[in-house]
């Protein structure tokens, strides 16, 4: 998902910590607009967001026990200012520009992605003969024709995109892999999801679905029982092949047009004590909570045991989080936006598989009886190996 940013330039955010969900959750909720979220791990989530942002976004990641850090600053307002640290670019700078608006209607670099068995040279051949040069005018490309001109020649790929990115070019292919065997014993295979086969590569056992069926979780797709002639016993095998579907995903947000609601506000208060036999003895920080509107959070550690013998100790440590009152009312747009980042976000919690994205688009959802709300659907389309081993 792309978001739009201001002249004030947007960063490029690493968050740390236990509670992404929460934090992303806070982060929308408050009207801090997260887009190109991606996770890494579990406690790992890249994102970017408006630079003015970033004082009320530290008060949500103090509030969700995580931190962030600035990994990439960009926009107009951080370039001018790099380039007014040194004026004596500036002289250049409408020659640089002029010389950038004429290149860029060109194609400067080729890049293939996918590929394993298939050498990129071969694959940027019949590109080559689809009309994908080096060079050339990039209102010239025709996508469709270098896409059938590249699996015609080279039969081993069993898909192709050509994406053009700003003067590049990308190919991404997908070649024709069969799956390493499991085992020797009968099995069939089945639709690990549903889908739309596109393309049965049968090796052994026998079809039981084509191209253009629609397909249901766990499904036969290529059956290990093989016919013999009239009167005979069938024959059990084990059944492989490559049954490539395509599949959809799909993540759902909802923003409201006017929040009211809480949200953090401000610096974090911590108490810490010492508890030995459930007395406490030891106390620094407040006594109690100091703010009007806030939520508390209790963590108890105990010490470890010392030669087997557990003792009464215990450390007691007590978040106070500030919070306030807010009642923002937001326009269409923005609305929309903020739905369409918690959709992103939900999509990309549901973990979906990595088979090759051939689409992705936003449409909104009409919610009945509710003016306020406005819902947003992220649907994704794949294209996917689905089958799966089963023993018969």
């Amino acid at each position: 998902m792309s978001g739009r940013f201001g002249l004030g330039g947007h960063v490029v955010i690493l968050v740390r910590g236990g509670n992404l969900t929460g934090f992303v959750n806070t982060a929308l909720a408050g009207g801090i607009l997260l887009w190109d979220m991606r996770r890494s791990g579990e406690d790992l989530l890249y994102a970017r967001v408006e630079a003015g942002r970033l004082r009320e976004l530290k008060n949500v990641a103090a509030a969700a026990g995580c931190r962030f850090s600035i990994r990439e600053k960009l926009g107009p307002a951080f370039w001018w200012r790099r380039v007014m640290r040194r004026r004596f670019l500036a002289a250049g700078l409408v020659g640089a520009l002029v010389a950038v608006y004429v290149l860029s209607g060109f194609v400067w670099s080729i890049q293939v992605e996918g590929n394993r068995r298939v050498p990129a040279g071969a694959i940027l051949q019949a590109a080559a003969s689809g009309g994908l040069a080096w060079g050339m005018p990039r209102r010239n490309l025709v996508a469709g024709r270098v896409e059938k001109a590249v699996k015609d020649r080279l039969p081993q790929i069993a898909w192709v995109g050509v994406k053009l990115e700003g003067t590049g070019v990308r190919l991404e292919v997908v070649e024709k892999a069969l799956p390493e065997p499991v085992s020797e014993h009968p099995a069939d295979v089945v639709a690990v999801r549903d889908g739309l086969v596109k393309e049965v590569l049968v090796t052994k056992g026998r079809a039981a679905v084509k191209a253009g069926d629609t397909v249901r979780r766990g499904q036969v797709l290529i059956s290990g029982v093989v016919p013999r002639g009239p009167g005979e016993e069938p024959r059990y095998v084990a059944a492989r092949g490559l049954v490539r579907a395509r599949v959809w995903y799909e993540g759902y947000g909802a923003a409201r047009l006017v929040a009211t609601g809480r949200r953090p506000a401000g610096p974090v208060a911590r108490r810490y004590g010492i508890k030995i036999a459930g007395h406490e003895i030891i106390s620094i920080g407040p006594a109690r909570n100091p703010f009007p509107l806030a939520r508390t959070e209790t963590v108890i550690k105990r010490f470890p045991l010392w030669r087997n013998i557990g003792l009464p100790v215990e450390m007691v440590i007590t978040r106070y989080v500030k919070y306030e009152q807010f009642r923002e009312v937001r326009n269409l747009d923005t609305a929309r936006r903020l739905a369409a980042a918690k959709a992103f976000f939900d999509l990309e919690s549901a973990r979906y598989p990595g088979g090759t994205v051939v689409d992705s688009r936003i449409s909104g959802v009409g919610v009945p009886g509710q003016d306020n709300l406005v819902r947003e659907r992220m649907q994704v389309e794949t294209l996917e190996d689905i089958g799966v081993e089963k023993p018969l």
